[in-house]
């Protein structure tokens, strides 16, 4: 009896693995997919591609759509929905969405302009390796900024930890 159910614990175990696999190669064929169609300029293509991903936590989907909406292609412009996507997607910790949602921050887009945030999330996307993020933080540093406000910004940042979506709860 023992036998039988550690074959069928062995076997729960390979099938759960094998649907992960497909899980995530299929999620990455969609989002290949969607690259290919932006490459091409199918933004509406894209964006089908896209969405359902963005929808399920993915985020390097999120900044996509993000930046589909800030710049209206495939969709209405929207900064107000890109930020939300942007967010979203940098809350993960995705190093590309927390410059986009720093550059907004930095401009003003749809939100106060407010340039603690966005050195905040600067140095997190530096802190990842964020090519370009550095220099960034560099010129906020001396064109916009306090000490008090730098310092300000640098405590946000080592308080903040990532938070992955789970769209099931």
């Amino acid at each position: 009896m023992k036998r039988l159910t550690d074959a069928r614990s062995a076997l729960v175990a390979a099938i759960a693995v094998a649907l992960v696999s497909f899980s995530l190669s299929a999620a990455w064929a969609d989002l290949e997919a969607g690259n290919k169609a932006y490459a091409e300029r199918n933004y509406d293509a894209a964006f089908k591609a896209w969405y359902p991903l963005a929808e399920a936590g993915d985020p390097v989907a999120q900044n996509n759509i993000g930046f589909m909406y800030r710049k209206g292609r495939g969709v209405h412009l929207d900064e107000s929905q890109a930020i939300e996507w942007y967010r979203r997607s940098a809350e993960q910790g995705f190093a590309d969405a927390m410059t986009n949602l720093g550059y907004m921050y930095d401009e003003g887009r749809t939100v106060e302009q407010d340039f603690v945030e966005s050195y905040k999330w600067f140095l997190l996307a530096a802190e990842r390796g964020r090519e370009g993020a550095e220099g960034h933080l560099e010129f906020l540093e001396a064109e916009y900024m306090t000490p008090d406000q730098v310092a300000e910004a640098k405590a946000l940042a080592a308080a903040w930890e990532p938070k992955p979506e789970n769209p099931s709860e």
